[in-house]
């Protein structure tokens, strides 16, 4: 099936694809059947301009959680991993 994503369109500036932007993964899910594991939340230094992360951790689906594997660095969202934590 052929993706119909309009690549043109974002809403997180810099990041133009589904895991860091909640716009274009809904898009993905309705459109292509896709369901997102995890969008990478931004936190950024100036929130007047949004043009340098301070950091990237992953929002998971209830009931999991982010949990920090505890190697690397801990704004890199591939460091950490949805799990249940109880």
């Amino acid at each position: 099936m052929a993706s119909n994503i309009n690549t043109s369109t974002y809403s997180v500036p810099g990041y133009k694809e589904s895991r860091h932007d909640v716009i274009l993964a809904m898009m993905n899910w309705v459109e292509n059947g896709t369901a997102p594991n995890d969008i990478v939340a931004i936190v950024w230094k100036s929130l007047t301009t949004a043009d340098d992360v301070l950091r990237r951790r992953p929002i998971c689906p209830y009931p999991l959680q982010a949990k920090y594997t505890g190697h690397g660095d801990q704004n890199d969202p591939d460091n950490w991993t949805c799990e249940l934590l109880y």
